[in-house]
């Protein structure tokens, strides 16, 4: 496989020319490429977008952090910087602050900068910049959470390695992170199971939403064989899942981060795992 070696360019880009990731893997796809008011709250709910908003706010954007953008029409992508992005956007009125939000509002009355233009780096795709998105948030120092690294993986796998299958895709991919096959393969099976509950509106569970759903939590019950077994699973690394049993997956999600009359859930972290053996 060969590795494009073409050096991006640096270029300043009026905001308003910027536009989110559609596969932005801290968020799942309906998100991602979904209405922008629903997007904008998930950054302010889920990311901390106040203290990104404050210090560009206080202190301006800095150079040295420019977003890594790809070209779709006369329009750009932000592949890695939509935190900043948000902020950005936030800062400049062009997108509305959600309802209720009174630091947010705060932050935009009194900023003392908001920038129209930010330094931008141009890749010609974005698989030019999906290996340096791992080395960043998976080996590097802005560490994603393991839900986003899973959906990286996925996203790899699905970019550089659709025709590679069991032990090599996982040793392929294993090598792309500086980490080990089985872990790739578990990584990936809990996601299967977490976007099978995910299409399903998470079995309308009470109380069962992504933000309750610790991903780590899920991706580690699968080390158990007890609990591969009864979701319906061959083995951990069973990536496709032909087998697993919605109502066992529903139970197994239920038990693990759904609190009840007043108590934590039986499964509140990894180390309570055996509680479900």
């Amino acid at each position: 496989m060969e590795h494009n070696t073409h050096q991006p360019k640096r270029k300043t880009i009026q905001v308003d020319l910027l536009d989110f990731d559609p596969e932005n893997p801290r968020f799942p796809p309906e998100v991602a490429r979904g209405p922008i008011d629903t997007l904008i709250e998930r950054f302010v709910r889920d990311e901390r977008l106040l203290e990104v908003m404050a210090s560009i706010a206080d202190h301006g954007y800095f150079e040295g952090e420019p977003l890594l953008v790809v070209p779709h029409g006369n329009r750009y992508h932000v592949v890695e910087g939509n935190r900043r992005l948000a902020a950005l956007k936030l800062l400049s009125g062009q997108v509305e602050v959600p309802e209720g939000r009174i630091s947010i509002e705060g932050v935009c009355e009194n900023a003392e900068h908001k920038p129209e233009k930010v330094p931008c780096l141009i890749f010609d795709n974005s698989t030019q910049i999906l290996r340096y998105l791992g080395f960043r948030h998976i080996t590097g120092i802005k560490s994603w959470s393991s839900l986003q690294k899973a959906r990286y993986l996925k996203r790899m796998r699905d970019t550089f390695y659709h025709d590679f299958e069991g032990k090599d895709l996982l040793q392929r991919l294993a090598r792309e992170i500086g980490s080990r096959a089985d872990y790739v393969g578990q990584m990936l099976t809990a996601l299967n199971l977490y976007e099978r509950a995910e299409s399903q509106q998470f079995y309308d569970v009470k109380g069962l939403a992504p933000e309750e759903i610790d991903f780590s939590v899920l991706a580690t019950a699968l080390s158990y064989t007890n609990i591969s077994k009864y979701v319906g699973l061959e083995s951990r690394q069973d990536m496709i899942g032909e087998g697993v049993s919605d109502d066992n997956l529903k139970n197994l999600l239920t038990w693990s981060f759904v609190a009840r009359e007043n108590q934590k859930p039986i499964v509140s972290e990894s180390r309570k795992l055996k509680h479900l053996v």
